[in-house]
């Protein structure tokens, strides 16, 4: 045998034998060639491989992201285009033997013929690196499995080296700082500067590395300005020599847990005192026999006996019961219904007093024995008062609120109480929680020179409260976008009947129109001035965090039956780490059906791919009664068959205690907060009921499920609907406003009854998320409500006679200025003109000129004011006369265009008619050009068979009219027009207005006349 063919069998017993598959492409890039390695490699037989490219779609190449890798960019062709090796590539290949993806590593080098440039063949070679691969992505997957633990547990691990002083926090643990992972700018200065208690955390670190004592500590930080609590643990790591390498520990946020641990003590802590501190009575009696077990301390107040007498008694037996049927009834209702409600009757206390009690009860059970707890309130007093109440207040409300003077009040501690209609008007603002030391510059408070703001021990009401009696005070108020107004104050604190003061009252009268026609008088003051203008990343480290968690891992291999445990398992369990006991034998740990469970859910999860998530009972190999969260993740293979179950085990024992505790601690505040007279309930925000309490049955005889699902619009009475949505929307839900709202509602029995209800949002992600609303039986108050009419007809009548006399003292000021100020002014004037005659004063001519056109001036001013006051025109022409004067006054002075339109000449009613009826209508007209913003008012007035219709219309900026109708308006919008509204029903007239936004307003008034 030749050189030349040994050295050919060597080739190709290397080429048969090796473990790289290698294959030869011709220069078209098809397969001519290849070895059994390349076969085995690729799942094919050589028939399969011959004449295929790399192009070809059936090798479902891809890249290591798992992108697809394009035939033309294949190493093999790549070499073949370029010329040029292209080594070290990696790919993944489907084998179709194996039906799954395997993973090799291509050097592809280009083959030449002599003196030529492009290759004629490329031969390729590929390693298998498939195992290598998939305990690459294995490692991976087990990373992202243990930061997925971290989150989940909010755990992060830390490092502290302690030869460069560095320390490094896992992105959970930066998270827990406040720190952007993706920045890593965690380091041991921003980690004392965080920690509150950096003695006892530095004290705890020096402990472990020099006594080696251990680390596990409970600290406070600050991040963000808010207070985080969280548990830490640390073990020293050491080098081969034993010295030490670095500290190395894990961190948890436990702020929910301990906060939830915080609200329990609470909640058990409020439930203690609404027993113990109650202001009604609650009493614990045993079912079988109704005898007396507790009673709390307001028990002997309401009933007059002590705690001692009462144990042991029936109700029944102590002779409190004025009824014997009533408490039949109690007792009947009690047995069969389980509780009883706002059962109100009479009862006879210790001392022989008659009082009204509401008794309120339920069945309750305590270790397995039925008990009844009873709540008595003593309502005799609120029975009593609150008609009374009611009529007082709303009396106080309607007589400051409507009076024409400004009412200002503060408490007993100083604080601003009661601001009315008129104040609010004059300072421009409502009441502000503000000290009063800058009351002054907040509301505006000036000396009457409109520069020097008052000292606080000069305002009004603070020398009242300070015991100053103040009389006839005068300050200037200068409001935001308001002119100055005078004002005259008087004042003086007020007391009870014991002494006590109860607080301070001023009443402020508004002189602004007396100072301004001084002003103009004397022209000797300057104008006033506006206003002042005014935020060991190892197995250490995952077992550590699942300590603190108390989270463990743990997967089972179906095919291999296979199981692993991480350490924190084998805690839960009590087992020493070390060996998975039997699949069967771990079963034995839960209780209470609890195993059965499990094997249900593992079956079901291998067999239709489920995941699952269970809470079951837990006993240890310590006895330990144990509650643990077991959930688990089904694992596929390339079949997509579930071929192992992965997982995490928890002991929540604590919070599973946790929870039952609060749940126990809301059952017995639900039992309190059902027995109230009152109905309590949650809505959508479109009114739907979500929740409603059963005192629904007692005030409208409707059972809750009635109402589950349903809008409150259904028992509403149709004129009430319209306004009850008005109200939701605008006041109480948009605003959260605090105001009651009255309503009628339908009682199941057919009539109706009066409610009002307080409503409050609940926001959830910034969104109103539903509504707790409570509503009352108002309507014995509705029925007390009538009174008040009589003192609108009081009203009434106080309208006419102010009236009456500020007509009185107008045309008593006028005549003054006409028949002395005017006449003095016109004698001045004939006298400088005799004197500008005589030439012995030509020297001072020019002042005698000045100061004639001064006198001249004064004069005209004098004469418009005695028309204003009181238009001879008026008394001497009539109504008709006197509006044709008054509008061309109004239209060359305001510069609106007026029309005025009648076919009559005169209006026959009386002068103190004819005084208010053009009173009434100058006040319509004034209100216009203040607020209408029109450009045109027309007056057209009729004559009819029973009296006069006048009409006013403008085609200004329009109001929203309920104000008028509003009693207790708080924003004073309409007072004035609510004033003419009273005049013109005086006259025996009706007065009408409509109005639209942006269309302007009509007013309608009819007078009767004289027969």
């Amino acid at each position: 045998m030749t050189t030349s063919e040994e050295k050919k069998n060597e080739f190709r017993a290397l080429f048969e034998t090796m473990n790289l598959g290698v294959s030869y492409q011709n220069s078209k890039g098809e397969i001519i060639k290849v070895n059994p390695a390349a076969l085995r490699i690729l799942g094919l037989t050589e028939d399969q491989m011959k004449g295929k490219t790399s192009i070809d779609p059936s090798w479902k190449a891809i890249k290591e992201d798992g992108a697809d890798y394009p035939g033309e960019t294949h190493p093999s062709m790549l070499a073949l285009k370029t010329g040029v090796p292209v080594l070290n590539k990696v790919m993944g290949v489907f084998n179709v033997s194996k039906k799954k993806y395997c993973w090799i590593k291509i050097d592809a080098i280009p083959q030449f013929k002599n003196g030529e440039k492009k290759p004629y063949q490329v031969y390729t070679t590929f390693d298998d690196i498939t195992t290598t691969k998939e305990t690459e992505l294995q490692l991976k997957e087990n990373e992202k499995r243990y930061i997925r633990a971290q989150k989940m547990g909010k755990v992060g691990n830390w490092e502290y080296d302690i030869k460069t002083g560095l320390l490094w926090g896992s992105d959970e643990t930066l998270r827990i700082f406040g720190l952007n992972p993706k920045k890593n700018n965690f380091s041991l200065n921003y980690f004392e500067k965080k920690v509150a208690q950096q003695n006892f955390v530095r004290q705890a670190m020096i402990n472990l590395i020099e006594k080696g004592e251990k680390y596990d500590i409970q600290y406070e930080i600050n991040i963000q300005k808010k207070t985080k609590i969280v548990h830490s643990k640390a073990k020293i790591i050491y080098d081969t020599n034993g010295k030490i390498l670095k500290i190395a520990g894990v961190i948890q946020d436990i702020s929910k847990k301990y906060k939830r641990k915080i609200e329990l003590k609470e909640s058990e802590d409020k439930f203690f005192k609404v027993f113990k501190n109650s202001s009604n009575a609650i009493i614990l009696k045993r079912f079988s026999d109704f005898k007396i077990i507790n009673s709390n301390e307001a028990t002997f107040k309401v009933t007059g006996f002590t705690s001692k007498e009462l144990k042991g008694l029936k109700l029944s037996k102590i002779g409190i019961w004025k009824s014997k049927k009533d408490y039949k009834k109690y007792e009947n209702t009690i047995t069969k219904k389980n509780k009883i409600k706002g059962f109100e009757t009479e009862f006879t206390k210790k001392n022989g007093e008659n009082r009204i009690w509401q008794i309120s009860g339920e069945i309750i059970q305590i270790k397995n024995e039925k008990f009844i707890l009873t709540i008595i309130e003593d309502v005799t007093e609120v029975r009593n008062a609150e008609i009374e109440l009611k009529k007082q207040r709303n009396f106080t409300t309607a007589m400051t609120e409507n009076q024409p003077a400004a009412i200002i009040a503060c408490d007993e501690k100083g604080k601003l109480a009661l601001f009315n209609k008129a104040a609010k008007k004059w300072h421009g603002i409502d009441v502000m929680k503000i000290p009063e030391e800058k009351w002054a510059e907040n509301y505006n408070l000036f000396k009457t020179d409109g520069k020097t703001i008052l000292k606080t021990e000069e305002i009004p009401l603070v020398q009242a409260f300070n015991d100053v009696k103040v009389v006839n005070f005068e300050m200037l108020i200068k409001a935001k976008n308001q002119k100055p107004r005078f004002v005259i104050c008087n004042g003086a604190p007020f007391f009870d009947a014991l002494g006590n003061k109860l607080g301070a009252l001023v009443v402020m009268n508004d002189i602004t129109h007396q100072k301004n026609i001084e002003h103009r008088l004397k022209n000797s003051r300057a104008q006033i001035k506006k206003a002042l203008s005014e935020i060991e990343r190892s197995e250490f480290l995952l077992n550590e965090s699942g300590k603190i968690a108390k989270i463990g891992a743990w997967e089972f291999n179906s095919v291999t039956k296979k199981r692993r445990w991480s350490n924190q398992v084998f805690k839960i369990y009590g087992l020493p780490i070390g060996k998975v006991p039997p699949f069967e034998e771990t079963f034995k740990y839960y209780t209470n059906g609890s195993a059965k469970i499990l094997k249900k859910a593992i079956n079901n999860s291998l067999a239709n791919n489920a995941k699952f998530d269970l809470e079951l009972s837990f006993k240890n190999a310590q006895k330990e009664k144990l509650w643990v969260n077991v959930i688990g993740y089904p694992i596929l293979n390339e079949k997509k068959e579930v071929i192992s179950i992965r997982g995490i085990m928890q002991d929540i024992t604590d919070q599973k205690l946790i929870r039952e505790k609060i749940e126990k601690t809301q059952e017995m505040h639900s039992l309190l907060a059902n027995n109230t007279n009152d109905i309590i309930c949650l809505q959508e925000p479109d009114s739907t009921f979500k929740y409603i309490s059963p005192s629904i049955k007692n005030l409208l005889g409707y059972e809750q499920t009635e109402f589950i699902g349903k809008q409150v619009f259904s028992i509403v009475h149709k004129d009430d609907i319209v306004p009850l949505i008005n109200a939701m929307k605008k006041k109480n839900f948009n605003n959260s406003s605090t105001e009651a709202y009255p309503f009628r509602a339908l009682h199941k029995n057919g009539y109706f009854i009066w409610l009002e209800f307080l409503s409050s949002p609940v926001y959830k992600d910034g969104k109103i998320n539903y509504f707790v609303t409570s509503a009352r039986d108002i309507t014995q108050w509705i029925l007390a409500k009538e009174e008040i009419q009589q003192y609108q007809t009081s009203l009434q009548k106080l309208t006419t006679e102010i009236t009456i006399i500020e007509e009185k003292q107008k045309k008593k000021i006028a005549s003054n200025i006409h028949d002395h100020l005017s006449q003095s002014l016109v004698i001045s004037k004939m006298r400088i003109k005799k004197l500008k005659k005589n030439p012995q004063v030509n020297v001072i001519y020019e002042d005698l000129q000045f100061i004639e056109s001064h006198i001249s001036d004064a004069l005209e001013n004098s004469r418009k004011i005695t028309y204003e006051l009181s238009p001879p025109i008026l008394y001497q022409l009539g109504v008709i006369e006197a509006l044709n004067w008054l509008v061309e006054d109004l239209e060359n002075k305001y510069k609106i265009k007026f029309r005025l339109q009648t076919a009559i000449s005169s209006i026959k009613i009386s002068e103190l008619k004819s005084i208010i009826l053009y009173r009434s209508i100058q006040e319509i007209l004034t209100n216009a050009i203040k607020h209408a913003d029109a450009s045109l008012i027309k007056i057209d007035i009729k004559k009819t068979k029973k009296g006069v219709n006048i009409f006013i219309v403008d085609d200004g900026v329009g109001f929203d009219t309920s104000i008028l109708n509003e009693f207790k308006n708080q924003s004073g919008s309409g007072f004035g027009l609510f004033t003419v509204q009273e005049r013109i029903k005086n006259l025996q007239g009706r007065f009408t207005i409509t109005s639209k936004i942006n269309k302007g307003t009509s007013i309608k008034i009819f007078i009767p006349q004289l027969k």
